[in-house]
């Protein structure tokens, strides 16, 4: 069996390399020299590094670097990860779009990145949002986001500029209490936000979400796991929760479409659905797609939410 692949030396220090893609058995053993200048793409997918400092050293040469991607996986029953956690702090201005993805348990060390020019984010990491702070991103336009479940609200801050937001967030209630008030955090250029509803306290980051982001237009639900390592679905809204006692301006002004992927009609769902489709004025189309393929139950919840007087009087209600 073939060990992992050592690169050339001569290759960190290319003048012409535009483009480089490491994917499995390779062995990033990163000189202290490293200069890439016309390195505009940069994956790095399952490989090995050498030390701690690997990563650091090899983005630091690359000052002209446009799209980053490094994923780490780590499957069900493999060893444990022995590569060294690794701190990478870098100031990237030319950075636009970044892909992190990192399914193994430990935090892995610390990354703080300043992206000034950042447009497009995605990231997927088993860590708390403490350990991946991607900071000052004012060009932001999209952005996928998903810590571990002991983050906190702090990972909404670096988004305050992001016009579509996906949030796979699954958050403990524990940390929830500190979302539901976070102080200076104003989405003003949001426009479209999709919520994953299978972690505990959705409902109340939704609730954040829509009080805090004055010109939403599209917002769609979605009731579907799609990572192995969340192993719960659709959690139900508690009994105690209410709504705040003014409604979002979103809903008042600017709420165009409302979308909810994998309906349940739970009670306390309906009475989510209820009160954005009672207090969005301006909301053109409202889309329920059923999670349950019996019938009987399909005809209930249509016929629940078609009982729902709308604030606006064009608002088409759709089921699929």
């Amino acid at each position: 069996k073939k060990g992992p692949v050592t690169l050339p030396s001569s290759l960190y220090t290319s003048e012409t390399l535009q483009r480089l893609t490491l994917i499995n058995c390779v062995f990033l053993d990163v000189p202290v020299h490293v200069r890439l200048p016309s390195l505009a793409t940069l994956s790095l997918k399952f490989v090995t590094y050498a030390n701690n400092t690997s990563l650091q050293r090899l983005l630091s040469g690359c000052p002209n670097l446009e799209v980053l991607s490094v994923v780490v996986e780590h499957r069900i029953g493999d060893p444990p990860i022995e590569d060294p956690p690794m701190d990478v702090s870098l100031v990237m201005p030319s950075l636009q779009r970044l892909h992190m993805s990192d399914s193994s348990s430990g935090t892995r060390g610390l990354y703080v990145l300043d992206a000034p020019s950042l447009k497009y984010l995605d990231i997927s990491d088993a860590a708390s949002c403490n350990f991946r702070q991607i900071e000052n991103m004012p060009e932001l336009v999209r952005a996928r986001v998903s810590f571990g479940a002991a983050s906190t609200h702090k990972f909404l801050k670096p988004l305050s500029s992001v016009r579509h937001l996906t949030l796979q967030q699954p958050l403990t209630e524990l940390h929830m209490k500190q979302v539901v008030n976070p102080s200076g955090m104003i989405f003003n250029q949001l426009v479209h936000l999709d919520l994953y509803t299978f972690a505990v306290g959705w409902w109340d980051l939704l609730t954040c979400m829509l009080q805090y982001s004055p010109k939403l237009r599209f917002l769609k639900l979605i009731d579907v796991c799609d990572f192995s390592r969340i192993s719960v679905s659709g959690m139900d809204i508690p009994t105690g929760w209410k709504p705040r006692s003014s409604v979002p301006e979103c809903l008042l002004h600017s709420l165009e479409a409302f979308e909810w992927f994998g309906y349940r009609g739970r009670q306390r769902d309906r009475e989510m659905a209820t009160y954005v489709l009672k207090n969005a004025t301006c909301l053109k189309t409202a889309t329920f797609s059923p999670k349950s393929t019996y019938l009987g139950k399909k005809y209930r919840m249509v016929k629940d939410l078609a009982s729902v007087a709308t604030a606006s009087a064009s608002c088409q209600l759709l089921f699929d």
